[in-house]
């Protein structure tokens, strides 16, 4: 009889032991996952939003309009709100939601206002409400910002952005691109270029920003351009 007792105690012990084991794992991944429900302020998404990077004249706006000719369905902008005047052939809702100072500071104290920046006296941000509507939709949602914007989304962690940084070929080939433009005047251009210096900098110190593209030829750098947000977005280019 004793020959059985004992093989079935140890039996017994080493159950306990295996549930003990199991128990505290158990309630251990509770405790963390509770945790990070409770602490954690990052707000993930199907498709992590995107952050295109770089001075004005730079080819943002150019490089994401080829990628939406190839794409058409795969991408959908957030439209930011500005306190500046619209520029020729700007639209409101298509550019920028064009606002004055008044309604912008009031959504801002309403905390209604993403990623506040004043940049030559006019204010930019994004309207949380315009947000939450794109980002219900399974595409790759972007944004156009600066880079000091940039860091203080990426430090306040509210979103998880991927970033895409776009760099001119030298500050003399964006003056002058900004003067083909043909959309400032000296002044205008002159600050574009001041704060161009500031934004170059920024980005190469930088170390959160997953691609750094240098726009020296247009169809090279598209084509890098592409390959990253395909890298940042395999799920989508199946």
């Amino acid at each position: 009889m004793l020959n059985l007792v004992l093989p079935l105690s140890l039996s017994i012990i080493v159950l306990i032991i295996i549930f003990s084991i199991f128990y505290i794992k158990h309630k251990k991944k509770m405790f963390i996952r509770n945790y990070l429900k409770n602490n954690n302020k990052t707000r993930s998404f199907v498709n992590k939003p995107l952050m295109i990077i770089g001075p004005s004249g730079v080819g943002k706006d150019t490089f994401m309009q080829i990628l939406i000719d190839k794409y058409p369905n795969l991408f959908i902008k957030c439209v930011s709100c500005t306190t500046r005047s619209p520029r020729k052939n700007e639209k409101d809702g298509i550019n920028y939601y064009f606002i004055s100072k008044e309604e912008f500071n009031e959504l801002d104290e309403k905390s209604e206002i993403i990623g506040r920046f004043e940049k030559y006296n006019n204010l930019y941000g994004t309207s949380k409400e315009k947000l939450n509507n794109v980002l219900s939709n399974n595409k790759i949602v972007y944004f156009d910002y600066n880079i000091e914007t940039a860091i203080n989304t990426f430090n306040k962690k509210i979103i998880d952005f991927n970033y895409i940084a776009l760099l001119p070929p030298s500050i003399q080939e964006l003056e002058n691109r900004l003067r083909n433009r043909k959309t400032e005047n000296e002044e205008s251009i002159q600050k574009r270029i001041s704060y161009a210096r500031k934004e170059i900098e920024l980005i190469n110190d930088s170390k959160f920003i997953n691609f750094v593209i240098k726009n020296e030829d247009l169809v090279k750098a598209c084509n890098e351009f592409e390959l990253s947000i395909k890298k940042l977005y395999c799920h989508l280019f199946k």
